[in-house]
């Protein structure tokens, strides 16, 4: 069972987070015993859309090489990137064959592989991956590339 719960602003104790929370404690207490409970930080979804919207941004900057060795264009697929991403800013496992060799995957960004602390740090290292990285934005600032992102974030809004 699920019950969303937020913090007092006493910072002392968990109250409902509405109405209808309230009523779900309300039959808790009434049935009683003893529960087990996991704290959860709820993860900030517009830093979340904007780590993606960061990803599409040079996703859209990349200037892939014109050709592979067989003469057929590079494809810009964005999934492949983004991972490739995620893997260049270290945020990545590695996953050992049976032959001994590993490859690396990278992780997810969903809302409960880490808390915001650890998302502000992957997003930062995607932007500095992006500069290093991604030739149109070489020469641009970790802070010019942030605020380039605000601006196709207000954009779309």
């Amino acid at each position: 069972m699920l019950v969303v719960m937020q913090l007092h602003p006493s910072g002392t104790a968990l109250v409902p987070a509405d109405e209808q929370e309230a009523a779900v404690l309300e039959r808790l207490r009434e049935t009683g015993g003893r529960y087990r409970v996991l704290i959860r930080q709820q993860r900030n979804s517009g830093f979340h859309r904007k780590a993606m919207a960061l990803m599409r941004y040079l996703h859209q900057q990349w200037e892939p090489q014109e050709h592979t060795d067989d003469g057929v264009p590079v494809q810009r697929d964005f999934d492949s990137f983004r991972r490739n991403l995620l893997i260049q800013a270290g945020y990545f496992t590695q996953v050992f064959r049976p032959d001994g060799s590993f490859t690396l995957e990278a992780r997810s960004l969903n809302f409960d592989a880490m808390d915001n602390v650890q998302f502000a740090e992957v997003y930062a290292r995607l932007i500095d991956v992006g500069v290093r990285l991604v030739g149109a934005c070489g020469g641009m600032t970790p802070e010019q590339v942030d605020m380039a992102v605000d601006r196709v974030l207000a954009f779309a809004s």
